[in-house]
C-alpha cells in the first residue's frame, strides 16, 4: 500500500511510503493522533489503526478465552 505523506515546512514533493505496516512513535503532543485520523479518512478502505495502550493490565472479573473458543463465538455466535 502507497501511503503520501504530508509536506514538511518548505518541502515541494510528497514524501511517499509503500508498506502494509506503519508504526507511529513520537512525544507526547507530537501529533501522532491527528497523523493517523488524517491516514485513516484518506485511505479508509486500506487502513485498519490500532491505537497505543498504556496499561496492559486486565481487571480481575474479566475472563479470558481461548482464542479457537473466541473465533468460533465471534463467527457463529454464543453457545
Amino acid at each position: 500500500m502507497k501511503i503520501l505523506l504530508p509536506n514538511k515546512k518548505g518541502e515541494i514533493n510528497n514524501p511517499e511510503i509503500d508498506s502494509r505496516v506503519i508504526v507511529v512513535i513520537g512525544a507526547n503532543g507530537s501529533g501522532k493522533s491527528r497523523f493517523g485520523t488524517e491516514i485513516e479518512k484518506t485511505y479508509s478502505d486500506e487502513v485498519h489503526r490500532i491505537s497505543a495502550q498504556k496499561s496492559l493490565k486486565m481487571p480481575e472479573q474479566i475472563t479470558t478465552t481461548a482464542l479457537d473458543e473466541a473465533r468460533r463465538e465471534y463467527l457463529y455466535g454464543s453457545k
